[in-house]
């Protein structure tokens, strides 16, 4: 289904990326192409020098900063430190591969 056909996305806005145009794709390509739990896959980017854009499926449960800090509605709690340093661990898990391919 194309994303105009009601499909939700996230888009991120990546400011100010010193990296050229060639270089830039050429790492999407790879992280596209990467199967990993740890992150939502890349389903299109756009480059245009001084601002760039990553887009991504729309994840329901809201950002991870809201998350972890309990900004998620009334009657929401925060979440406990052993489930953060899970997300944590997993996070690391996930650059570490990013930055070994």
């Amino acid at each position: 289904m194309g994303m105009g056909m009601g499909m939700v996305v996230a888009v991120k806005r990546l400011k100010d990326v010193a990296v050229l145009e060639k270089q830039f794709k050429e790492k999407m390509e790879a992280v596209g192409a990467m199967d990993q739990l740890n992150w939502v896959p890349i389903k299109a980017y756009y480059f245009s020098g001084n601002e760039n854009l990553l887009v991504y499926d729309y994840i329901p449960m809201g950002s991870l900063p809201a998350l972890m800090h309990g900004n998620r509605g009334a009657g929401r709690t925060p979440l406990n430190w052993e489930t953060r340093s899970g997300i944590a661990f997993r996070a690391v898990r996930g650059i570490t591969y990013l930055h070994s391919k």
